[in-house]
């Protein structure tokens, strides 16, 4: 569950950065410090890392 809580949210963000990204013109990288998400980005990635991990050790 924790698993695809943290997916979900990871695949949110990827979404919204699309948006950016689409309606800027720039890069994935340039469209997360356009929206100043590249902490939020980190720590989601971070989040699903560890409940991968933890569900599959």
């Amino acid at each position: 569950m924790a698993y695809q809580h943290a997916f979900g949210d990871v695949e949110h963000i990827k979404k919204l950065i699309k948006i950016i990204m689409d309606q800027t013109k720039t890069t994935f990288d340039e469209a997360l410090k356009e929206i100043n998400y590249t902490q939020i980005w980190a720590k989601s990635v971070e989040s699903l890392a560890q409940a991968r991990k933890a569900c599959y050790p």
